[in-house]
């Protein structure tokens, strides 16, 4: 029995002794940290294997357990009175034994945490059983500065691995009793307990297979006497070096340490612990180096109510149905637009139905570009060309980063705005006459209005590729090359081109949007011709005309009016005057 050095109600029974009630046994008393002043008396009853800190403190001062459960969860007879009960009925028999003989002071609920099964919620019992281990204590320090040679993404989490190691407090028990699973390779020697290894690199079933030897190589006893383990491994013990077996460690090593080098670890946070740090742990020791050179950490898949899915709640979303109905790439912009990395995402079917939209969108617009050939020369820009050629390559520029540090929600959301909201809402709309070859285009224009569309079409299918790699490809195959759009590499004229003021782009999606809407509060048609002056503020004053053909306005005036009589201030800087009819 303890009571922490701190609290003063127990100094006076320090060295003395109590007795457990019904069995008579006599315990020291002992000054411990473990004991917690503030929860029930503040007296705590160590048992052998109570809890975790009732294990650990049986350790520290090396005190011999007692096993009480057998492991098929059955009292043994060291538990006397109680033998043969489950731990359930044991509970319930000693707490009636007690008041039987009067020893029972008081009932009262108590609040503590209590291990259960994360499945089933089965409280958990421990019990004494010989495993095999993995000295891991030993490499903390190594393990550590391995994890400084992987780039962690988002990098906040890598905090979650540093701690984990520092946490450690035993060597990794790499054992389990069950059928399935990977056997252990060994047999043991019945006479003189010597173990006898299975080949290396052959699977052997030692419950089945005979070992590699006719006799013990230490006591000489017959083949007989040597029992093939039927234990198998621990699950991360397999998949910790799926690494090794992916990059060929067996057949060429020096080709899987090059390999090494240029690996990526996709997985999730909550498996930061086993999965990830059992391969750091495994690869270090088997090949002296890191497993990864990128580690991409992503969060839980919830259900549609923020639950994590798990198949013992039943939330589990299966995604062959939304596929089958929606497509890939409908699916697969869910899943990049959900969260962003290292975030638990959800599921949203309304979040799948957007990507087919935007599926279908870009290959509407892919169809209205495709009327117009790629002019190769004769082309002129304007000033409206060149500067959505600009945003979006300060947009390709960015998104190209994010793609490089592995993330697809920011690439995705971009290019979901460049190619819907900037570049087929706004330019595209804007410019739709002049690509037509209009009155009132000189044919260069008309010419650059054509190049300018595809090459801005060009630059989407390829950032969007990625993420949406069907529509992109079949889009790329009808229009560009058979070669398919994921043989391309964005240029670096792609990604610099600086010949325009990208801010037009900004001022030409705040005037449209202004005019618009005070369209459509007339209860006007879009295209409806307006008898008015527009005035645009002076940095817009490029793309007057471009927005005189697009409005239908009568006149596109840079500046502010002189007079604010009859004037209509449609946004910060964009007024209208309608003029008399």
């Amino acid at each position: 029995m303890i009571y922490n050095p701190e609290d003063e109600r127990y100094k006076h029974l320090r060295g003395k002794t109590a007795v457990v009630p019904l069995y008579g046994k006599e315990i020291p008393i002992m000054e411990s940290e473990y004991a917690n002043p503030e929860f029930g008396t503040g007296l705590a009853m160590m048992c052998s294997y109570g809890d975790t800190r009732d294990i650990w403190f049986f350790r520290e001062k090396g005190l011999k357990p007692t096993i009480l459960i057998n492991p098929d969860g059955t009292m043994n007879e060291n538990a006397g009175f109680l033998k043969g009960l489950k731990v359930s009925e044991a509970r319930e028999a000693v707490a009636k034994r007690l008041k039987e003989e009067g020893l029972l002071v008081k009932e009262e609920e108590l609040e503590h945490e209590v291990p259960v099964c994360w499945r089933c919620k089965t409280p958990i019992e421990f019990i004494h059983v010989k495993e095999y281990f993995l000295k891991q204590l030993d490499f903390k320090n190594e393990i550590l500065k391995i994890a400084e040679k992987m780039k962690f993404v988002p990098k906040e989490h890598k905090v979650k691995f540093d701690t984990w190691v520092e946490s450690l407090s035993m060597d990794w028990p790499i054992s389990r009793t069950r059928y399935y699973g990977t056997e252990i390779p060994l047999w043991k020697c019945r006479e003189c307990g010597n173990v006898v290894l299975g080949k290396e690199g052959e699977y052997v079933r030692p419950w089945k297979d005979d070992p590699p030897v006719d006799k013990c190589p230490k006591c000489g006893a017959p083949k007989e006497a040597l029992i093939g383990e039927n234990r198998t491994f621990d699950t991360w013990f397999d998949s910790s070096i799926s690494v090794l077996y992916v990059t060929g460690w067996l057949k060429n090593r020096e080709a899987a340490l090059k390999a090494l080098e240029h690996t990526l670890r996709p997985q999730g946070y909550e498996i930061i612990r086993t999965w990830l740090y059992f391969t750091v742990l495994r690869v270090w020791l088997l090949a002296g180096k890191p497993p990864f050179k990128w580690v991409r950490i992503s969060g839980m898949g919830l259900d549609p109510k923020g639950r994590a899915m798990h198949k013992s709640l039943g939330n589990i979303i299966y995604p062959m149905p939304y596929i089958e109905k929606y497509g890939a790439d409908a699916f697969r912009y869910w899943a990049a637009v959900a969260a962003k990395l290292g975030s638990d995402y959800r599921w949203s079917e309304n979040l799948v139905r957007t990507g087919l939209s935007f599926a279908t969108k870009l290959v509407n617009i892919g169809r209205f570009i495709s009327f117009f050939e790629e002019p190769e020369r004769g082309y002129t820009l304007r000033p409206i060309d060149k500067a959505m050629l600009t945003y979006a390559a300060k947009v390709a520029s960015e998104i190209a980063k994010a793609y490089e540090e592995l993330d697809v929600y920011e690439p995705t959301n971009r290019v979901y705005d460049l190619a819907w909201n900037v570049f087929a809402s706004n330019y595209l709309e804007t410019v739709k006459l002049r690509a037509y070859g209009g009155e009132g285009f000189e044919e260069g224009e008309t010419l650059g209005a054509r190049y300018t569309l595809h090459r801005i079409y060009r630059l989407i299918l390829k950032l969007l590729s990625p993420v949406m790699p069907y529509v992109t490809d079949y889009m790329w195959r009808k229009m560009y090359s058979p070669k398919g759009v994921h043989y391309e590499v964005l240029t670096e004229e792609e990604l610099k081109y600086a010949e325009g003021d990208a801010e037009l782009i900004d001022l030409l999606m705040r005037i449209n949007s202004a005019v618009w809407k005070y369209k459509k509060e007339k209860g006007m048609k879009l295209r409806d011709e307006l008898k008015a002056k527009l005035y645009i503020p002076e940095k817009a004053a490029p793309l007057a005309n471009d927005l005189k053909a697009l409005h239908k306005v009568s006149e596109v005036i840079p500046g502010t009016p002189e007079s604010r009589e009859g004037i209509e201030e449609l946004g910060e800087g964009i007024f209208l005057r309608v003029i008399s009819q």
